[in-house]
């Protein structure tokens, strides 16, 4: 999300995987964990919409064929934040807090050409809060502070899958996505005249090329390699007041770079009841001219229908945030 709120409703999501520990090779710049949200497909047989009022937003959803018949089919999600509506029965020291977003996926399956997929989401989340104008009501610093902040997210993609023969098939993809946030904080002097404390506008835009090839080898082995390019865009300018209250800059930067990453992930079934994956991730981040290569392997057990036990090792790294490379 950009902001308090998910961007994403349970209307839009399939089923998902969440990984923790030593997760798979195909999965990279990151640490403790990895949620992989699939949206899911909309329903090509029968058209179906969704309405819904809560508390924290309203809610609107279809689906179903383009043509009747036919297997293409569309897949939309939009939400309006009601917290807007219920803002004057609020308590006061939670400001002002608006949100929407929109989800969408479209398939088209074809006979010989594979299956595309276009879909996209989006989200814009405003949050502010204004100082008291009452010195008599400041009990702390929060009192005469204020700050507003707009934030946004886009991602947009174009997804394809085709089987090459019997044992492999390719998925690609294309993706545009981006995030940004402008936030404005201030602070009102015992003349009841505000300064600014803080200014912050970032922007970062990323344009990704991913290609990953299946194959089964046998009964026992299969294999998933690829390869992900990002275009990484930054518009970075944050800055806060030092100790003699000068409006001073922490970061500035303006500019765009590369992250090449690579894996290649095995599963052997050793057994009906034991499983061995072996692979190895790497990455180079051109900005720095770092560079990793990480080996991930892991054991599993199915020794009771509904029990298994696993053990894995995982070497991982994550870029920090682009505000601290400047």
């Amino acid at each position: 999300g950009s902001g308090a709120i998910s961007a994403l409703s349970s209307q839009m999501l399939a089923n998902s995987d969440f990984f923790t520990g030593a997760f798979p090779a195909e999965y990279g710049n990151a640490i403790s964990g990895v949620f992989d949200l699939k949206l899911r497909t909309g329903n090509s047989d029968q058209y179906e919409s969704t309405f819904q009022i809560g508390l924290i937003g309203t809610d609107i959803s279809a689906e179903g064929p383009f043509v009747k018949g036919k297997k293409s089919s569309f897949l939309f999600n939009y939400r309006y934040s009601t917290l807007t509506l219920l803002a004057p029965i609020l308590p006061e020291e939670m400001g002002k807090l608006k949100y929407q977003d929109l989800c969408f996926k479209l398939n088209f399956p074809t006979q010989k050409s594979g299956t595309f997929s276009v879909w996209g989401i989006g989200a814009l989340d405003y949050q502010g809060r204004n100082a008291k104008t009452d010195s008599s009501q400041w009990k702390t610093d929060t009192e005469k502070q204020q700050y507003h902040s707009d934030l946004n997210l886009f991602a947009l993609g174009l997804n394809h899958k085709i089987s090459l023969n019997s044992k492999t098939f390719l998925t690609s993809s294309l993706v545009a996505s981006g995030n940004g946030v402008a936030l404005n904080e201030e602070e009102m002097n015992s003349s009841l005249s505000l300064y600014t404390t803080g200014k912050t506008k970032n922007s970062n835009n990323k344009y990704t090329f991913t290609t990953v090839v299946n194959h089964k080898f046998g009964p026992k082995h299969t294999n998933k390699t690829g390869i992900i390019i990002n275009r990484l865009q930054y518009n970075i300018d944050i800055q806060s007041i030092d100790s003699s209250n000068i409006l001073t800059p922490y970061a500035e930067a303006n500019g765009s770079s590369y992250l090449i990453q690579a894996f290649s992930q095995s599963k052997y079934n050793i057994n009906d009841q034991l499983f061995f994956n072996a692979g190895f991730y790497s990455s180079y981040f051109a900005l720095n001219g770092n560079y990793t290569i990480e080996p991930r392997i892991g054991f599993k057990w199915n020794f009771k229908p509904l029990q298994s036990i696993g053990i894995s090792y995982g070497l991982h790294s994550q870029l920090e945030l682009l505000n601290f490379y400047f």
